[in-house]
């Protein structure tokens, strides 16, 4: 199946094996898990690396840039090293991540010397990451949960 690999610099043009479902009322198909070669696969037309995902989480974690920020720098990027395709669109792109940081292993190394891993109170100098409203799932909660 045709699909289009967004990279750091650009994007290009791939295929991907699929597997059609195996009930014949069904129009979806199966594909690969890229995750070992570095690759998120969406939904086996749009695939990401992790290195976008690297360089986002980077720019986000030391400059706050937001997705629309980041959105228009990685347009003019893809310019400048002429892309054979425009940088994804910016609803595209919070799927992509929001889908991607689902699958991951949040946690922390905090541990207080005295109270252990779960202190009563932890009080913190910021925040750096919210969810806005329509990205609340059921499992989304916030750090004072236990």
């Amino acid at each position: 199946k045709a699909c289009t690999v967004f990279d750091v610099d650009r994007a290009y043009s791939a295929r991907v094996d699929v597997r059609a479902c195996s009930d014949p009322t069904c129009q979806r198909s199966a594909g690969p898990d890229l995750g070992d070669i570095g690759v998120f696969n969406l939904n086996n037309f749009t695939l990401v690396t992790h290195a976008l995902f690297s360089k986002y989480d980077s720019q986000f974690s030391n400059s706050e840039t937001t997705f629309h920020a980041f959105i228009a720098s990685m347009r003019d990027e893809y310019q400048t090293y002429q892309s054979p395709h425009a940088f994804m669109s910016e609803d595209l792109f919070r799927t992509c991540w929001f889908s991607f940081m689902n699958l991951q292993t949040c946690s922390d190394s905090f541990k207080c010397t005295e109270c252990g891993d779960h202190p009563d109170v932890v009080i913190a100098d910021g925040v750096t990451v919210a969810f806005q409203k329509r990205r609340r799932t059921s499992k989304l909660r916030p750090p004072t949960c236990v």
